[in-house]
Formats: C-alpha cells, sequence, structure tokens
C-alpha cells in the first residue's frame, strides 16, 4: 500500500514537472521581442528611473541564484537576459 503511494506520488511529481517545462519551454522564441520595459523592470526588481549601472548588479545578483550552471532554470536565465537586454537598450547612456 505505502509503496504503491510512493509510485503514485512520484509519477504526480513527474507529470507536474514535465507539465510545466512544456508550459515555459527552456528559452523563449524572442527573447526581446514581447517584453514590456515594464516586465523587464518587474523581473529585474527596479523601478522605472534607474542607472545602467542598477540593471547591471540587478541582474548579476539574480542570476547568481538561477543560472543553470548552478542548478537553475535556463527559462528563468534567459528571463533575466532578455530584461537585462530590454533595459540597457531603453538607457543608451
Amino acid at each position: 500500500m505505502l509503496l504503491k503511494l510512493l509510485v503514485t506520488a512520484t509519477l504526480i511529481a513527474i507529470t507536474i514537472v514535465w507539465w510545466q517545462r512544456r508550459k515555459h519551454p527552456t528559452t523563449p522564441s524572442q527573447p526581446n521581442g514581447d517584453m514590456s520595459l515594464a516586465q523587464a523592470y518587474a523581473i529585474l526588481g527596479l523601478s522605472a528611473p534607474c542607472q545602467r549601472a542598477d540593471v547591471i548588479a540587478s541582474h548579476r545578483r539574480l542570476m547568481a541564484g538561477v543560472h543553470p550552471d548552478k542548478g537553475g532554470s535556463n527559462y528563468l536565465a534567459a528571463q533575466l537576459n532578455a530584461a537585462k537586454e530590454r533595459l540597457l537598450a531603453a538607457h543608451p547612456d
């Protein structure tokens, strides 16, 4: 009985992970194309009037926690990179 429960729980967990990866591919098709400035600010945890240094520092701090080489998610890393690119493009100075 306990073995059946454990196997069922494992299969459910595998299904959930599979479903989440299906909904969120590892890399977006166009990382920058559809991201608004508001989304980029939200992803990096910044508010509208910020400097390039703030964007770079926030990206570096957040990337340390989600980098795929550190066991993080390719999808989240791609979103952080897209947000950084979007904001740096908006702040050319």
